[in-house]
């Protein structure tokens, strides 16, 4: 899905080290995840316990399963990333 045109370079200027097997956010939903966080005011990553649970703001980062219905059971109805996720996103570099 192509919410956000400005994203478009940035997921692939970062290295991305993760388990393939264990992903479940794209590069791209992590920094529009991030980026759309600190637009809103949100500049703590530990802010985004909360933003994690909110389905329209999942729908703005992109996110085809708002409601987080068909994660891993411990993240059932989260369907954001959270901030320890989040945290390699803004330190990796390439």
């Amino acid at each position: 899905m192509r919410v956000w045109g400005f994203l478009a370079p940035w997921p692939g200027a970062l290295a991305n080290l993760r388990n393939p097997l264990l992903i479940e956010h794209s590069v791209r939903e992590l920094v529009a995840q991030r980026l759309l966080g600190l637009a809103a005011g949100y500049e703590d990553l530990n802010d985004h316990s909360l933003l994690r649970l909110d389905p329209l703001f999942a729908v703005t980062v992109g996110k085809e399963d708002p409601l987080g219905t068909g994660r891993a059971p411990r993240d059932q109805g989260k369907a954001l990333a959270s901030a320890s996720t989040l945290n390699p996103a803004g330190t990796q570099q390439q």
